[in-house]
């Protein structure tokens, strides 16, 4: 499962860490001792695993234990998809176009990547530092990254 697959099941509703009635034991007290688990860092779970993610901020009718929280912190190379254009032997040219019309960005996909990632116009060509391409849906690409 890519990134963008995953893009559904993050249950964090912001990046930043919120004290409220959705707050997990122990938060209030270990950001007053400057400790990891007040933004983001870990607790205990139910069996002592010390790695267990600690969510920052979680909906109402979450169970802290459903799935891991994970905060990125990866840097990739991406460019809004504008325009896509068919080419020979099953390939298609991503581009995104600057105001006036010129090409900012492009990309060269092949069929695979086509099949595997249906890339959309208005969503993100992904290119991570392994150099694994992928395709992410505007708003998941951009709640998750910011431009550096």
């Amino acid at each position: 499962m890519n990134d963008t697959e995953n893009a559904g099941l993050n249950p964090l509703e912001s990046e930043e860490a919120t004290q409220d009635d959705d707050a997990l034991p122990g938060d209030a007290e270990a950001a007053e001792n400057g400790d990891d688990a007040a933004d983001g860092g870990t607790e205990p779970d139910a069996e002592g695993d010390d790695n267990a993610p600690t969510p920052a901020a979680l909906p109402e009718d979450h169970n802290p234990r459903d799935l891991p929280a994970y905060r990125s912190h990866k840097l990739v190379r991406a460019f809004r998809i504008d325009e896509q254009i068919s080419l020979a032997n099953g390939q298609r040219k991503l581009i995104q176009r600057d105001d006036s019309g010129d090409v900012l960005y492009e990309a060269v996909v092949d069929g695979a990547y086509i099949d595997k990632h249906k890339p959309r116009t208005g969503g993100y060509f992904v290119q991570y530092a392994d150099n694994y391409k992928s395709w992410s849906p505007a708003e998941a690409f951009e709640d998750g990254y910011t431009r550096v």
